[in-house]
């Protein structure tokens, strides 16, 4: 019963977004008119994270792998456990400078502008 509600709402709310993209597309069409979203749907702009979030995909399949084989790699407990810390580590690390240079080339590029007066006279003092 329950479900039967939550399949007709889940079905009205997509008819009701297809009518919206149609009227949408009737009223501005590809000449640009509307006044309403151009494209039907939702868009958000990229992350300039995304690369990381790829890298720490891989990371983590990596790790599940290397995890998984650590037992054909080396016999020895105290070594398993600094093939598996040694890994966490270098990918700690990785992840980390990555995302540090990444925010630090966003901040830069968003401070391009001409530099604020407080700026310059910090500059002036220094």
């Amino acid at each position: 019963m329950m479900m039967s509600r939550l399949l007709k709402r889940f079905a009205a709310s997509k008819i009701a977004a297809t009518n919206d993209c149609a009227t949408s597309k009737k009223m501005g069409g590809e000449s640009g008119e509307s006044i309403a979203r151009r494209e039907c749907g939702f868009s958000v702009a990229p992350s300039p994270l995304n690369p990381v979030k790829f890298e720490l995909a891989l990371i983590v399949v990596v790790g599940g792998l290397l995890w998984l084989l650590q037992d054909t790699i080396t016999g020895n407990a105290f070594s398993q456990l600094l093939l598996l810390l040694g890994y966490g580590v270098c990918a700690s690390a990785w992840l980390t400078w990555r995302v540090r240079r990444i925010v630090a080339e966003t901040a830069q590029a968003a401070n391009m502008g001409p530099p604020s007066e407080c700026e310059t006279e910090c500059r002036d003092e220094k």
